[in-house]
């Protein structure tokens, strides 16, 4: 199941990236996570919220073992969680700290993806438009 460890790997990817070409369009990155509840792609939809989120949380090793306690602890995200609590307290931890990020789940065979939205405490299904 993705993990803050994850996000800090796409802060990487962009930090590096960007300082090689500033101009690129950030909302090209994504991430890809496959685990035991299914696959996930994370994309990048505000580069200045995802920039700011990955500076203040996951830029450095401290930052980011912080950061996973107080996940674990606050969303509730041990690993033996159910797929849909997971994804509800994941949503939860992008929205409550403006992440920037949109969260897709693909299919079995990853053929068809949905974005994850959270309304109130539940789980809904966009559409992938992207």
């Amino acid at each position: 199941m993705p993990s803050p460890g994850d996000l800090k790997q796409l802060g990487k990817i962009v930090a590096s990236n960007s300082a090689k070409d500033p101009y690129k369009i950030y909302s090209d990155f994504t991430l890809g996570v496959v685990s035991t509840y299914g696959s996930y792609v994370f994309k990048i939809n505000d580069i200045e919220k995802f920039i700011n989120f990955y500076v203040d949380h996951l830029s450095d090793d401290m930052d980011l073992q912080s950061f996973e306690n107080k996940y674990k602890a606050d969303y509730n995200l041990a690993s033996s969680n159910h797929s849909k609590s997971w994804e509800t307290n994941f949503l939860k931890l992008i929205k409550d700290y403006d992440a920037g990020l949109t969260m897709f789940k693909g299919s079995n065979e990853s053929k068809n993806w949905q974005e994850k939205k959270l309304n109130e405490n539940s789980v809904i299904d966009g559409p992938c438009k992207n």
